[in-house]
């Protein structure tokens, strides 16, 4: 394995877990980006919603009385 080591570099967060540090370099985008992003994960959310809407009421319209 190959590692790459880049000096001066600011992390955007740094972990430190027992002996392990971990450096977390965010993505450089433009406030545009960050707008389609989030609208991507908030249509993402309401169809993993409505999926699981629909899945319940299968559910319950297939269940056989007692």
């Amino acid at each position: 394995m190959e590692v790459c080591k880049v000096e001066n570099t600011e992390y955007d967060a740094t972990y430190k877990i027992g002996n392990t540090t971990i450096h977390v370099v965010a993505p450089k985008i433009t406030e545009e980006e960050k707008q389609r992003r989030l609208e991507e994960i908030k249509c993402t959310i309401i169809s993993l919603h409505t999926n699981q809407q629909i899945r319940r009421e299968i559910a319950r319209n297939t269940k056989k009385p007692a």
